[in-house]
């Protein structure tokens, strides 16, 4: 049976995705060549980054949740982070008042308007020297030989967002997504999934008093929310709600048909289906992937995710000026009214008939 947050997410269909960092800046998806540069040289915003325009569109829209990308595969934390000096405090961007942690920006906005937060921070890190096995002349080595263990560096972050009160809505995230990528070179690091979890729910779930626990992305056996199988915004029509796990193995079956995940009927673990997808061509903006997708398409991803029991993770990507262009602003706002009127007799009946 799903928990309340599994439930929760499920009746209120659509979240948004947050993507922003030194890849907006540079015209990319993944940072795998940023080197020895400098945070000033990677990510060069000068103005103060709108966070309440951003999540106000996002609410009035019928967005519930906010997933934002802390942390991407580059490394380089959003946030002023005390284990590293690859973050936005050393790029040298400061806001109105002078602060320099745009997360800290986001959560205000989320805590103003009531909406839930998610919390993307990649497991995978390219920059990091902690990340893989090195001995202390940094040669490569095994995991007993270890000099830096990337494990506690990870859990260090996890403990400083998630044990400050600045950071989510009101204090607190629903979901943290852990993307399962890596790159060239990354396969030298197991992480201690047991640890981190154990982190999470120590500060999110009903460990720390709230009524279930954060809803997990990408987490093995212990999913509680798992990936689409695509990034089209869509399901396939047959979607069922719960995977199949063998907690002593580490595994998750969640029945790859084609390319969807569709779920078992008789599964053993409620896992929501979460359709991500992007309302541009890209994760990241850029200024040859800035045009929103039209509404036709928006409706597809729509009646092809909400329609096939799934949820809809919908990427909506800040520009390099700290704003949302106003195309997808508008967009936004466009979808978020298509849905309302186009369903709005449908809830009229059902509140009637109740």
């Amino acid at each position: 049976m799903p928990d309340k947050n599994q439930f929760r997410y499920q009746k209120e269909e659509l979240a948004a995705f947050c993507h922003f960092g030194p890849n907006t800046f540079n015209e990319i998806e993944w940072g795998e060549h940023y080197g020895d540069k400098k945070p000033s040289e990677i990510f060069t915003l000068k103005q103060d980054f709108d966070a309440e325009t951003l999540v106000k569109t996002l609410k009035d829209a019928g967005f519930k949740k906010l997933i934002v990308t802390a942390k991407h595969h580059d490394g380089f934390c959003i946030w002023d982070s005390e284990h590293t000096e690859y973050d936005v405090a050393a790029s040298g961007y400061k806001d109105a008042n002078g602060q320099s942690d745009i997360l800290a920006e986001i959560s205000k906005a989320c805590t103003d308007q009531n909406m839930d937060m998610g919390l993307y921070l990649s497991p995978w890190d390219i920059h990091d020297e902690s990340y893989g096995y090195y001995d202390e002349n940094h040669k490569p080595t095994d995991k007993e030989h270890d000099h830096l263990d990337y494990n506690e560096y990870y859990d260090n972050q996890l403990k400083e967002i998630l044990g400050n009160e600045k950071y989510g809505n009101k204090g607190h995230f629903v979901e943290v997504w852990m993307d399962g990528a890596k790159g060239n070179g990354a396969n030298a690091q197991e992480y201690d999934f047991k640890r981190w979890f154990n982190t999470i729910q120590e500060n999110e779930g009903i460990k720390a008093g709230y009524d279930a626990d954060c809803m997990l992305f990408g987490a093995e056996a212990y999913t509680t929310v798992r990936w689409i199988g695509n990034e089209l915004g869509i399901a396939g029509k047959d979607t069922w709600s719960k995977s199949t796990v063998d907690k002593e193995k580490n595994t998750i079956n969640s029945n790859k048909q084609g390319n969807a995940t569709v779920g078992f009927e008789d599964g053993n673990q409620w896992t929501v289906p979460e359709a991500d997808a992007r309302i541009t061509s890209g994760w990241f903006w850029g200024t040859t992937k800035n045009t929103p997708k039209t509404m036709d398409e928006l409706s597809d991803m729509y009646f092809n995710s909400v329609g096939h029991n799934a949820t809809l993770l919908l990427n909506i990507p800040p520009n390099n000026q700290g704003t949302v262009d106003k195309a997808i602003l508008d967009r936004v706002t466009e979808f978020g009214n298509n849905i309302k009127e186009t369903l709005k007799p449908i809830w009229q009946k059902q509140k009637a008939h109740l």
